[in-house]
C-alpha cells in the first residue's frame, strides 16, 4: 500500500462511525503535516525579520540608561523624538528631547526658564562637537528637568547634543542656542 493509500484509509477510519462497544480509531498524525507548520512558522519569522531589517534604521535619537543611574541620549539627526520622549518618561527620568524651533516660532514667554547655574553639574557633555548627551537625573534638584536640544552642525554630520537644565514645567519650545 503507497503512503496516499495508507493515507486516505486513516482519514476514511477517522471519519467512520464506530460500531457500538469500540472505540472510535485513533487518526495518527502525520510528519509531513508538522512540517508545514513549521514551514509556515518559519516564513512568518522571516517576514517579520525582514520588515525589521527595511524598519531598522537607525533612531534619529536614542536613549540608554547607563549602569550609574545616568542616561544618554544621542542625537543622530532632528526627527520626531516621540519614541525618545516615550522612553524617558517610561523610565521615570527629567528628560526631554525638543527639536528647535525658528525664533519667530517661539515667543521668548514659551522658552521656560532656564535653572540657576549650580544645576549643570548634573549635565555632561564629553566634548564640545559631540552628539550625546549624558545626564543624571536622580541628581537633579526637586523642580528641575534637562532639555536636550539637537543643535545644528555641519552638513553631513550628526547634530550637536545640548543639554540645558530647566525650572518645572520647562519650556513649550526651544531655539537652537548656537544658532547665529
Amino acid at each position: 500500500m503507497t503512503n496516499f493509500q495508507q493515507a486516505l484509509l486513516d482519514e476514511l477510519r477517522s471519519r467512520a462511525v464506530a460500531p457500538a462497544g469500540e472505540p472510535a480509531p485513533v487518526r495518527r498524525v502525520r510528519p509531513r503535516l508538522a512540517l508545514g507548520g513549521v514551514a509556515v512558522g518559519m516564513a512568518a519569522v522571516t517576514a517579520a525579520a525582514v520588515s525589521v531589517v527595511h524598519k531598522g534604521q537607525t533612531p534619529a535619537y536614542a536613549v540608554t540608561n547607563e549602569p550609574d543611574g545616568s542616561v544618554s541620549v544621542t542625537v543622530n539627526r532632528v526627527s520626531s523624538p516621540v519614541e525618545a520622549n516615550r522612553k524617558l518618561r517610561d523610565t521615570g527620568n527629567r528628560v526631554v528631547v525638543m527639536p528647535p524651533s525658528a525664533p519667530e516660532d517661539c515667543p521668548v514667554s514659551d522658552r521656560g526658564t532656564v535653572a540657576p547655574d549650580g544645576v549643570t553639574s548634573y549635565i555632561v557633555m564629553p566634548e564640545p562637537n559631540d552628539n550625546i548627551a549624558r545626564v543624571y537625573p536622580h541628581k537633579l534638584p526637586p523642580n528641575t528637568l534637562v532639555v536636550v536640544i539637537p543643535s545644528k552642525r555641519e552638513p553631513g554630520q550628526p547634530p550637536n547634543a545640548v543639554a540645558i537644565p530647566y525650572l518645572a514645567p520647562g519650556p513649550k519650545c526651544v531655539v537652537d542656542p548656537y544658532a547665529g
